[in-house]
């Protein structure tokens, strides 16, 4: 259930939150400009995500799997087979790990919840 006090996030603060789980969720790959940033988890299911951490509106981010519907996560696409920037090659690590899906975490929340998800196996 979403919570009405939950903060929008943006990527800068994204970046920010991810920082407390670097032991577990780090940094994956920058692309050469900065713009998209991937992490991957180190162990459990090694998803993968990435996102432009100088958003500031809204955060925009893009999963090598589908995401469960129940999260609240907003403009849920899958991209797979459409075009998509070469930034995006850059940050996935590849196979299993290909740009799939895009969705938008419109708070800090439902960030939270997607990652969560993604951890599990």
């Amino acid at each position: 259930m979403k919570n009405s006090n939950s903060e929008k996030i943006c990527g800068q603060a994204a970046v920010e939150l991810l920082k407390s789980m670097e032991d577990r969720c780090p940094i994956h790959e920058k692309d050469n400009t900065g713009k998209l940033w991937s992490y991957k988890f180190k162990a459990g299911s090694r998803a993968e995500f990435a996102f432009d951490p100088r958003t500031s509106r809204k955060l925009g981010i893009w999963l090598d799997r589908k995401p469960p519907p129940n999260l609240g996560l907003t403009n849920v696409e899958n991209i797979q087979g459409k075009s998509v920037s070469t930034a995006l090659g850059q940050v996935f690590s590849g196979k299993q790990h290909q740009t799939i899906w895009k969705v938008t975490a419109p708070d800090e929340e439902c960030l939270m919840n997607l990652i969560g998800h993604l951890n599990q196996r």
